[in-house]
């Protein structure tokens, strides 16, 4: 059976972080009751894959290894940077020719400019970051 590889495209200020814990935190359940991999590797803070895109073979071959291994049937990986970068149509041919079949889905949160706003000048003024007034 194909996997479902999920790629999770999380505008900043959106859960990103909260999503990336809970997955990590409940790895296990998640591979048991969903057959849903995450994982572990490669990792950074505040962007859980971060070196996946662009595409990079080695990485995603350790992935489908790793998967493989695992016996789940889906996988999720996650990046609020790839919101900004995008995933391209090579990255995403690349990603077909590992997985044969797979079917890709993207999941995608967004929050109200406003809102995004407001979030990101607290996110600023708690780390000290000084706002230019005009």
């Amino acid at each position: 059976m194909p996997p479902a590889i999920y790629i999770h495209l999380g505008q900043q200020k959106t859960g990103t972080t909260s999503v990336q814990r809970f997955c990590l935190r409940y790895r296990g359940e998640l591979q048991r009751q969903l057959s849903l991999y995450y994982p572990l590797s490669p990792t950074a803070p505040h962007h859980r894959h971060p070196r996946l895109f662009p595409f990079d073979k080695k990485q995603w071959e350790t992935i489908r290894r790793e998967m493989a291994a695992s016996g789940c049937t889906r996988l999720l990986i996650s990046n609020e940077g790839w919101y900004v970068r995008g995933v391209s149509d090579s990255d995403l041919a690349a990603i077909r020719e590992l997985f044969p079949g797979a079917e890709i889905f993207f999941v995608l949160y967004l929050r109200r400019l406003d809102d995004y706003c407001q979030a990101r000048y607290n996110q600023r003024i708690k780390n000290g970051t000084r706002i230019a007034s005009s």
